[in-house]
């Protein structure tokens, strides 16, 4: 099988796709939470400004305001307040995955990155489980490698190498064409895995 010569610039290029993709994929999840939590909270606003009124209406007329209307007031303030807490965590999240992102993009420009040898021992399949912790819910696993030394690496939905003229794979290609002893070159960041090539592929 012929192998294509994987150069830095290609590798460089790989880990800053891998990069963009975990920010595109976290913006498109920061603006879906975020949009219902806006959506919400103005509807929270609203139905509090009309309670609001007809307080204060009640009050000026004379009309006394039963204990409900006070036990609505106190929820949905408590409601909005659980609001904007979830607003501040997922900015947080999102400010967090970004700056982890850039720093990655900076470390495939240093052109320093870290090129390991390590041997796939084991795969796991693309599937839903249920998880249980927050009830019920199924829970995405992708296609994970398993390495020797460096453990898991779940693979990306996404095109894989795609600057490659012969080898650009889904993530499930990339994974059915494994097999259990084959040699990857694994890029790492602080021992995270950022992207694998396999050595049936590709050569250094």
């Amino acid at each position: 099988m012929r192998k294509e010569p994987l150069t830095r610039k290609k590798i460089r290029t790989e880990i800053i796709r891998y990069a963009l993709k975990q920010i595109s994929s976290s913006l498109l999840n920061f603006v879906i939470v975020i949009s219902c939590v806006a959506i919400l909270l103005f509807l929270l606003l609203s139905l509090f400004s009309q309670l609001k009124h007809s307080h204060f209406s009640g009050i000026k007329n004379g009309i006394g305001i039963d204990s409900n209307t006070y036990v609505i007031f106190f929820v949905i303030m408590i409601i909005m307040a659980i609001v904007v807490i979830v607003s501040l965590i997922c900015i947080i999240s999102f400010i967090s995955m970004l700056t982890k992102s850039l720093a990655i993009i900076r470390y495939a420009n240093s052109d320093k990155f870290n090129i390991i040898t390590d041997k796939l021992i084991r795969y796991e399949q693309e599937r839903y489980e249920r998880n249980w912790h927050f009830g019920y819910k199924w829970i995405h696993k992708p296609y994970t490698l398993i390495f020797e030394t460096y453990g898991a690496y779940p693979i990306i939905t996404r095109k894989n190498y795609k600057w490659s003229g012969i080898y650009q794979m889904t993530d499930q290609k990339l994974f059915n064409n494994c097999n259990i002893g084959d040699e990857f070159y694994l890029v790492t960041m602080k021992d995270k895995i950022l992207v694998v090539f396999n050595s049936v592929f590709f050569e250094l």
